[in-house]
Parts: structure tokens; sequence; C-alpha cells
């Protein structure tokens, strides 16, 4: 040790302190010390069992002590512990041993129940607990940083000396300022690890889904597809990455209509069920079912809708078939006014449907929203001012439908969907009429099918 100048305590013990000069030194070294450990937390390639040996073997070197200890919490929560000279002669502990989890039996288990330092300045007088590991390299007076956070235990720093030494408040605080950074250290990297393997677990489990997946951002934009998805449309996730859905792949005709849908969603709790044609790579069109579901706590950049799809091209191709097939039969059998059996919003005719079931192939959703709209006359289009709201009753990828009081006098019509500088102008054609009864009153509630996008200028 060296010069010293002692100064009595309250019990009229005598305590060894450093002189100033060799204060100062120590100092200089802690603050090595402390930068040294820094920087090997910050590196990328830190690993905590090397990260901790390094930073336990810099602080008996700062402090001129014999010995430098790790004791690791294991995921039993067991402990282990590796104890190593500092310097060269001293007998070792050459694997790490599995100690006591007991605070009466270890000095590790004891620091971390206490949840700070404890400075031991002569295990020979020490009745709070035993260590027998310790004692075996003949550790005299020690001193141990538990590494915790919150109720999570990782381990502990410890260093030794085989003959007595006073630990100053400055060790103390030295100890537990290093111990901090390596517990925050520790407990980031082990968040990154998690985190890594639970993407790569998502990804594993998206790519053994047959149904086709997206994430998007809270902007409608990509953030990840599975497996399924990449063989039916041709497409990478490099090549879509931070693109939107409707832009890059939903054909023209429908974009609008997936876009506001989507858009919806992400104020509502939906989930969103639609159908849309998807434009593969290649060139061809696919027909999905979709079901979209909001993410809470959706921000920009970050996952907001998830949504699985299921390839229905060649059902919607049969269904096509099929509705055409009943379209012709229905215009063979006009009665004697001209009129044919009242037809869905899609073509199918209501006499072709089962009883109890809704008519339509397509499935659709509840709109119960009031929407801007305005015939189309002698194949002009409306103005702006012409157009009047109406009561909406369901909608689809297809077209939708609204209560009207009269039956309608034109066949074509422009709907306003959306509100603001978001709206969309669609083309639409009305397929249907049929009388019903709503809120107490008769009306007609009026099918149309989607033939197109109309633009305004401002």
């Amino acid at each position: 040790m060296s010069t010293a100048y002692h100064e009595t305590s309250d019990d009229d013990s005598t305590i060894a302190l450093r002189d100033p000069a060799t204060s100062d030194l120590i100092q200089d070294r802690w603050q090595m010390a402390v930068v040294a450990i820094g920087r090997r937390a910050t590196a990328d390639a830190a690993q905590a069992d090397s990260m901790l040996a390094d930073a336990a073997g810099l602080l008996a070197e700062a402090l001129k002590l014999d010995y430098s200890g790790v004791a690791l919490v294991q995921p039993d929560g067991t402990l282990t512990m590796q104890v190593s000279p500092a310097r060269l002669g001293l007998p070792a502990v050459n694997a790490p041993q599995r100690v006591s989890d007991r605070s009466d039996e270890s000095l590790a288990a004891f620091a971390l129940s206490q949840g700070h330092p404890v400075a031991v300045p002569d295990m020979g007088k020490e009745s709070r607990f035993r260590d027998p590991l310790l004692r075996r390299v003949q550790a005299r007076s020690t001193l141990a940083c538990p590494l915790k956070m919150g109720q999570q235990n990782y381990g502990a720093l410890l260093v030794a000396h085989r003959e007595r030494y006073e630990f100053t408040p400055h060790d103390l605080m030295g100890i537990e300022a290093i111990g901090h950074l390596i517990t925050t250290t520790i407990a980031r990297n082990r968040a990154e690890q998690a985190l890594t393997e639970q993407l790569r677990f998502d990804a594993a489990l998206l790519d053994t889904v047959d149904a086709v997946v997206l994430a998007l951002d809270a902007d409608m934009k990509v953030l990840n597809l599975n497996r399924a998805f990449e063989e039916m449309a041709g497409f990478s996730l490099l090549e879509l990455r931070q693109r939107t859905l409707a832009s890059t792949l939903v054909v023209q005709e429908e974009a609008a209509l997936v876009q506001m849908t989507l858009s919806r969603l992400t104020s509502d709790s939906g989930p969103a069920q639609f159908e849309c044609w998807i434009l593969t790579k290649h060139g061809a069109r696919r027909r999905i079912a979709w079901a979209f579901t909001r993410v809470p706590g959706g921000e920009k950049g970050s996952l907001a809708l998830m949504g699985a799809g299921v390839d229905v091209t060649e059902k919607w191709e049969l269904e096509n078939r099929m509705q055409k097939s009943r379209a012709a039969k229905a215009a063979q059998n006009q009665d004697g006014d001209g009129n044919q059996p009242a037809a869905g919003a899609d073509g199918q005719s209501a006499d072709d449907a089962p009883r109890g079931r809704d008519r339509r192939m397509r499935p659709r959703r509840a709109y119960p929203y009031m929407q801007r709209m305005a015939p189309i006359k002698n194949g002009q289009m409306p103005a702006l001012s012409d157009f009047q709201e109406v009561e909406c009753n369901d909608i689809g990828a297809g077209g939708f439908s609204y209560f009207a009081d009269t039956r309608p006098a034109e066949s074509d019509v422009v709907v306003a969907f959306g509100s603001g500088s978001s709206q969309t102008y669609l083309k639409a054609r009305v397929v249907h009429s049929t009388p019903t009864m709503h809120e107490g009153r008769r009306v007609f509630l009026v099918g149309c099918r989607y033939t197109g996008r109309h633009t305004y200028s401002r």
C-alpha cells in the first residue's frame, strides 16, 4: 500500500485512507477505466461476457488490487463466477464456478439482494454471508457491484485484494457508475437479440402461411410481405418497400377505392374486407380477396395495417361467366312491359339467388354514410354544383348501393367519395333499382357498378 494518513471513525476504529497524491492518481485511473469500458460498451461487436471480464479487470488495475471477478445469472436463475488474478504469481480459479444464489452464501448474491455496491474491508470479520470461492483465493478485502435493472438481475462485478484495503466513497461511486453503464449495455444487447430473434421468427412464420400477406405503415406504404405474395405478384420486397399498395399493385380503376378503404381503416376499428385486382410484374391480373386489420399504435413509418389475402381469380372468373349466363337468360325472359327481374350491383339476378342469402357474388361491407352524387345527362358530365347528397347502403370493390325516394331517371352517375382535398370521383352505371323499406318508409335500393374515374379541375 502507498503512504497513508489515518482518521478515527465514530466507533474509535482506525481507517486507513490514501494520501491526496495517490488519490489523484487513482482518480485518473478511474476516469481512464470508465472511458475504456464506455468504448467497449458502445462497440457494435460488444459481447456481454468479454465486456464484463474486461470491465472487472480494468477496475482491479485502476485500484491496483489482486483479483477481478465476474458473476453471471444463468437462464435457470443460478450464479456462476469466474475469479481472475490481476497480476502474475497469484493462484487462479481457471473455470467459472457455480456459486450459491442465496444472499447469505456469496458476495455476488448478497450485492444483488441489496441493489447497491457492497464493500467488505475484512472478509475474516464478515458475518452477513460466506463466500467459499473468494476465501479459496485468500481474498481479504472485496468490493462487489450488482448488475440489475428493475427486477431483472444480470450478475455482478467484483474486485478483491489479499491484504486489507479500505474502499473510499469515491471507489464505490466509481464502480457504481461503471455498473450502471454495463447494465444498460447488457439490457440493450439482450433487447436487440430478442428483437432480432422475433423478427426472424415472424419472417419464418409469414413464409409458412399459404395466404398472401402485406404489412403497411400509416401512409399505406409497404413494410413487409411474405413469400406467397412474392410468388403471386412476381415482385420482391426490395422492389415494393415504401411504395403504396394502391399506386403500385392495384389496377387503376380500383386504386382510388382501395386507397379510400384502407385510409378509413387507420381510424376505424376494422377489419376491412374487400376484393381487388392485383397487377403482377408480368402484366397478369390476379383477383385477391383481402382482410385488413388495423394494428393499434401504428405511426408514420411503423406498422399500421396487416392484411391477408386469398387468390380467388379462378373462382371470380367462373362466377363472372355464370353472371353473364344469368344476364343473358334474364334478357330472354323479359316480361310484357319490357322489364326484367331485378339484378344486383354485380349483375346477378335476384331470382337466381338462394332465399335468405346475399345475392351478390363479391363481398360487400356496410357503408351507412352520406355521399354526394350527380347524374350524367346526355353523356355530359355533371358540374360540381349539380351534386346532391344521397344515403349509401353498402360498398364493395365492384360497386355500391344507395337509397332513393324515386327510381333514378339516368342510367349513369358520378359519385364523390371522401371529403375535402382527398375526394375521389367515380363514374358508375345503375344496374338495378329495387323497392324496399328503409327506416319505416318505402324507398328504392339502387345498385351501381363502377365504370371509371373522373377528375374535376380546381
